[in-house]
């Protein structure tokens, strides 16, 4: 006997982007600010984007590329999402309204 199960409604949230030389003036910023990264922060955002890390599918995983800076993969995380907090932050924060 087949039961028919309930959907799950779910609800998303709407992300009212600024224009496209809005963002494209706080890229700028962000390139000019990047040295609120530290030093490995930066390195693990650098070697990940080399490495292809961010590609679909990825060139090499999180553990790869941990190895390539010598440290384990769960320092290489940590360096990699501080960095993505901080640039998303300059990118984002007072540019976009959730509703």
């Amino acid at each position: 006997m087949d039961v028919a199960r309930p959907r799950r409604q779910v609800h998303h949230e709407v992300v009212e982007l600024p224009p496209r030389h809005v963002l494209e003036e706080v890229g700028e910023r962000v390139l000019r600010d990047r040295s609120e990264l530290t030093d490995r922060q930066r390195e693990a955002a650098r070697t990940a984007h080399f490495a292809g890390f961010f590609e679909w599918p990825s060139e090499h995983t999180g553990e790869e590329v941990a190895s390539m800076m010598d440290i384990s993969q769960t320092t290489f995380t940590q360096h990699l999402r501080a960095a993505e907090n901080k640039l998303f932050a300059a990118l984002f924060d007072d540019t976009v309204t959730v509703s």
